[in-house]
């Protein structure tokens, strides 16, 4: 791992758009190491980015220079939706209104595993698999447009999209699948012909796309596991961690905006 901060941080970030998700086993990183590793991708959220969410960020200090990058500690105590409960299919950061791009990448540094045989999470590359799925059902779910909620707040930013979202880097189409059909999900409603149809469609997509080969990547969490993965073209789930009471599993986790300078890359 040490090695990885003297390569050049261009190859590094088109790798990630290549790939679109990489698996690291590091050390036990400090605050700032971590947010070092971070800024290696792209431009990690600042205590403002955080501020227009529920995440609670904190501070990382460079004990040289005193500067300061932003993180997040989350753990089933401190998150109601990581709690001991299966977590559904979904992206993160599906609409900002504040002009900067969607769909950041995320980083999960995870801390404390009590349980390691249970607590999976399981990512769904959609752009692999959509354009696998039959011809009839890609054109209904072309036919709708996507209305879409902020997360954080339930009723707030309501705004209608697209069922296809276009990746802002490497210009490559994925369906805006997400949480969807409970009121406090991404996705409240589809819309056909300007008229309301509900989300099934959603869901009769998401489980064609879990069926075509190769689509999806399951990962079993071990102490000071990364996973660093492009949160545009993909969706991701949790199964139940199942802890006993007291049990505390934690994660430090980092939102990173996407490089538009690499765009001209692809």
């Amino acid at each position: 791992m040490s090695d990885l901060f003297t390569q050049n941080t261009n190859e590094l970030r088109q790798l990630l758009y290549q790939r679109k998700m990489l698996v690291f086993h590091a050390p036990a990183w400090t605050p700032w190491q971590f947010t070092e590793f971070c800024a290696l991708w792209g431009q990690p959220w600042s205590a403002v980015d955080y501020s227009v969410s529920r995440e609670i960020w904190r501070a990382a200090t460079n004990p040289v220079t005193r500067e300061k990058r932003f993180y997040t500690e989350i753990s089933n105590k401190l998150s109601a939706r990581l709690n001991d409960y299966e977590m559904p299919w979904h992206a993160d950061i599906a609409n900002r209104v504040n002009g900067e791009l969607s769909f950041p990448h995320r980083v999960i540094y995870m801390k404390t595993v009590p349980n390691p045989a249970a607590g999976f999470t399981i990512w769904l590359d959609m752009e692999e698999a959509y354009p696998q799925l039959p011809a009839g059902l890609r054109k209904r779910w072309e036919a709708v447009t996507v209305v879409q909620q902020n997360w954080h707040w339930p009723g707030r930013d309501i705004i209608e999209y697209p069922s296809m979202k276009v990746h802002p880097i490497t210009k490559k189409l994925s369906p805006r699948c997400n949480f969807h059909g409970v009121p406090d999900s991404w996705i409240i409603d589809l819309k056909r012909d300007g008229y309301s149809i509900g989300t099934g469609l959603v869901e009769e997509l998401m489980e064609a796309m879990m069926e075509v080969p190769n689509s999806v990547y399951e990962h079993r969490w071990a102490p000071n596991d990364i996973v660093l993965y492009d949160n545009t073209p993909s969706v991701h789930r949790r199964t139940n961690p199942k802890l006993v009471p007291g049990q505390i599993r934690s994660m430090w986790r980092a939102n990173i905006d996407h490089d538009k300078a690499i765009a001209a890359t692809f």
